[in-house]
């Protein structure tokens, strides 16, 4: 493969993955739970401060009250956005060790 081509296959996906704005969430969040974690991790040298709070001090009011009463979401689109915090978390929990 040139890179040429390399290029074109890279915009491709990108292009068919961000049309979709429900991957992008998925993403985002468990984005937002590993650079929580890792970066508690970092400068308090423990990652489980990080871990606790996007998981559950921010997270579950987050997921299943606020984006409920103002985003109009239901139940299972908070479970589907916290189990992502959560998933992010756990990698950044396993890296760290």
């Amino acid at each position: 493969m040139t890179k040429t081509t390399v290029l074109q296959t890279v915009i491709s996906w990108v292009g068919k993955f961000g049309s979709n704005p429900d991957y992008v969430a998925q993403v985002a969040h468990a984005l937002a739970g590993y650079a929580v974690t890792m970066t508690t991790a970092y400068f308090f040298r423990d990652p489980w401060i990080g871990a606790l709070s996007i998981v559950f001090l921010w997270g579950i009011p987050k997921e299943f009250y606020l984006d409920i009463r103002y985003e109009h979401a239901s139940y299972l689109d908070g479970l589907k956005d916290w189990s992502f915090y959560a998933l992010g978390t756990g990698l950044a929990l396993l890296i760290s060790r």
